[in-house]
């Protein structure tokens, strides 16, 4: 079995210099984290360059347990701003540079061989599900972990018959999660119950993030993404996990530091 979908972008990078601490003693109100996400999204948006990063990726098919169909490669890819463009900032351009441990010669066009691929994780800006017009079209939750806190946030589910609430995804769960004392984002988690393919169900990408400096600056980059689609028929599962290194704006080479501990 062999299925081919791109699944449209839905995380971004976000600005590290612009999130405050959060407090050490009582957990922050769900409002002041969404003040807090905002700030921080609307900030990297005029701030970011131009950057390429080198990509690892892994798609396979999972069966009961059993990876089925495996597909790896390595590619370059390019995140290209987007002038003007308030929705969708950044632009993703991959180069594929080797797929199954064949290297393939710089601009060869390859057909794409995953049985999941998922485009996005440098992409669209989804400022729209925490705006304050979509304030009344969603559920807002704080939830704690080891090391931070997170703000959780059900959306598209609202009857309320607003622009702004139209405007939303379809129904699903989006998953903040914050370093406590620094405010920096750490995971992003997306879980959507139906994708509107019938023949799938249950799909979710988490992104994990990390601090690149570079030009007297730091930000706070994608560094892996995990996703799966399940099969509406069953328990199978079809599985996308990249990578995300030595990501550089033209000459001045950055390096992704390690940060705190990743929620589990």
């Amino acid at each position: 079995m062999r299925h081919i979908l791109v699944v449209p972008s839905v995380l971004i990078l976000v600005s590290f210099a612009v999130v405050r601490a959060l407090g050490q003693d009582a957990d922050p109100q769900p409002d002041e984290l969404l003040a807090r996400a905002r700030a921080s999204f609307a900030t990297f948006n005029a701030a970011l360059p131009s950057i390429d990063c080198d990509e690892s990726i892994r798609s396979f098919e999972d069966h009961d347990g059993k990876t089925l169909n495996e597909q790896t490669a390595t590619s370059l890819i390019r995140v290209r701003r987007q002038e003007g463009n308030v929705k969708e900032p950044f632009r993703e351009e991959r180069e594929f540079q080797s797929v199954n441990g064949k290297t393939h010669p710089a601009g060869t066009k390859l057909k794409n061989p995953f049985s999941l691929l998922v485009n996005g994780a440098f992409g669209e800006d989804f400022r729209s599900l925490l705006s304050e017009d979509a304030f009344s079209c969603n559920r807002y939750e704080v939830l704690n972990y080891r090391g931070g806190i997170a703000l959780k946030v059900s959306f598209g589910e609202s009857a309320l018959k607003t622009d702004a609430c139209a405007k939303l995804p379809s129904p699903g769960v989006a998953t903040f999660w914050l370093d406590r004392g620094t405010g920096q984002l750490v995971r992003a988690e997306f879980y959507y119950p139906k994708d509107g393919l019938r023949r799938f169900k249950g799909f979710s990408i988490n992104t994990d993030f990390g601090v690149t400096p570079f030009g007297g600056k730091s930000y706070v980059i994608p560094t892996k993404v995990f996703a799966r689609l399940g099969e509406a028929s069953g328990d199978d599962l079809l599985v996308y996990i990249a990578e995300y290194s030595n990501c550089h704006k033209f000459e001045a080479t950055m390096r992704i530091l390690p940060e705190m501990e990743t929620p589990r």
